[in-house]
């Protein structure tokens, strides 16, 4: 019988310690780590974790109010109609064509800022014809400022304006060979990461988030 109670009591101490490793895990949640879009061009880290993550961007139709295509981190294809472009000019009947849409980029924060300040960012969408091809030839200061602070695990939503270029080869035949990469920067850890020892020169690395899309451009009236 002793032995027996010995037991007994053995297991309830361990399922108790059990339980409250659980519990203390339950209460001591680790900072989210920083995405592998946190990586610079080459690959290697960047010198400061990335403060958000781009969940989604959604192509709106030309009113702004219903969505016409989204593009997320594991599906970066959209189909956008030219009829619900903000604008859409072609260029000879066998040339090239220019365009821009109205977007609403959903950002969710996973680390604090880096950098004190007044938390000021920009949104940039670049050509992604490779990974490395997309040195900075325009100043963060051309750029309309956003200004929003939000806690980690929190998410944000705002309006923004892209620009699509490619071929045109008439009867509504579009072609985009190369996908586009949006992407948002902190104006002030933008500005440290450009000078030494830093020294970072390609849109990318200074990027606190970004995501892919694949365009593909139709005619639907």
């Amino acid at each position: 019988m002793k032995t027996t109670a010995l037991i007994k009591s053995a297991c309830l101490s361990s399922i108790f310690f059990l339980a409250m490793a659980f519990s203390c895990q339950d209460h001591n949640i680790p900072d989210p780590e920083p995405t592998a879009s946190c990586n610079l061009a080459d690959g290697t880290p960047r010198a400061f974790p990335c403060e958000f993550e781009i969940v989604k961007i959604d192509f709106m139709e030309k009113n702004a109010k219903k969505v016409m295509s989204t593009a997320t981190q594991s599906d970066s294809n959209v189909t956008l109609n030219t009829a619900h472009a903000a604008s859409f000019s072609v260029y000879g009947i066998q040339g090239y064509f220019r365009s821009s849409w109205r977007t609403r980029i959903t950002l969710k924060r996973i680390a604090a800022s880096s950098t004190p300040g007044p938390n000021e960012y920009i949104t940039r969408d670049i050509r992604a014809n490779n990974e490395i091809n997309d040195p900075i030839t325009t100043p963060d200061s051309n750029f309309k400022k956003l200004s929003f602070n939000i806690a980690v695990g929190d998410t944000i939503s705002f309006a923004s304006t892209v620009f699509i270029e490619g071929g045109y080869r008439g009867g509504g035949n579009y072609s985009v060979s190369l996908g586009y990469l949006a992407t948002i920067q902190n104006v002030a850890t933008s500005a440290l990461l450009q000078k030494p020892p830093y020294n970072y020169t390609f849109i990318q690395d200074l990027a606190e988030a970004k995501i892919n899309y694949f365009p593909t451009i139709i005619d639907q009236y």
